[in-house]
């Protein structure tokens, strides 16, 4: 796997030009105005914008994956009516009769380090397990900020579940943007049946404004790896 450079900023200016004062022109000449007599040119009429109707959309709908610390959760619209954003409230587990907009950030893999559970369903099941049974399965939450707290973090960083056993960093993450995108495509096509086709969805996912370079594209690599989108497409 090829390693996340680090970005180098020691030669990075932010800021303003320095100021500088202007320096006058030399005055034209009385012979070389006089001289000139190319008549100015008069404003041409600018030619009329032609009527363009309004164009089609390469997707049919837009999906929001908001990627927290503690909860996530996602959101699409349509392109038909982009105004209207529809929030997903239905989840699996959590208070009877409440609707959430998030789930709990909790990614939960069998002891053989398959996916099994993401969010309350993955929190319930594991507190559920006895406790010498629960030392096999690899639990993760809160996870998402030690990306961003590594200082030297690469595609083969590893994550260590509650149980302490470590997994690659990358296939973590990539098991729960897996888990959203399944998810809201099982609620499209229960809404919409006809939407999908191949390359109808375009994906968002959200980073935080502070993370640096090598992480944000370290969640790149892990929607890749989910299937979000392929590398070429991006």
């Amino acid at each position: 796997m090829l390693a996340v450079p680090e970005m180098d900023l020691q030669g990075l200016y932010i800021g303003s030009r320095p100021h500088r004062s202007p320096v006058p022109s030399p005055p034209a000449s009385p012979r070389t105005q006089e001289s000139c007599g190319i008549a100015p040119l008069t404003p041409s009429q600018s030619p009329k914008p032609e009527a363009r109707g309004p164009q089609q959309a390469p997707f049919s709908v837009v999906v929001a994956i908001d990627f927290g610390t503690t909860s996530s959760g996602y959101a699409f619209s349509f392109a038909s009516d982009p105004e209207a954003i529809h929030m997903m409230r239905k989840w699996e587990g959590g208070d009877p009769g409440v609707a959430h907009q998030k789930t709990p950030t909790c990614l939960l893999l069998t002891p053989e380090g398959a996916f099994h559970s993401f969010g309350y369903t993955a929190r319930d099941y594991y507190h559920d397990l006895d406790p010498e049974e629960a030392r096999d399965w690899l639990y993760f939450e809160k996870f998402k900020m030690k990306i961003h707290s590594t200082t030297d973090l690469t595609l083969k960083t590893q994550l260590e579940a509650v149980n302490g056993k470590k997994m690659p960093a990358l296939e973590v993450f990539a098991h729960a943007l897996r888990f959203f995108k399944e998810h809201a495509l099982q609620e499209l096509s229960e809404q919409c049946p006809s939407l999908l086709e191949k390359d109808t969805v375009r994906w968002v996912l959200t980073v935080p404004a502070i993370w640096k370079q090598p992480a944000k594209q370290f969640m790149r690599e892990a929607a890749y790896l989910a299937g979000l989108v392929s590398g070429e497409n991006a």
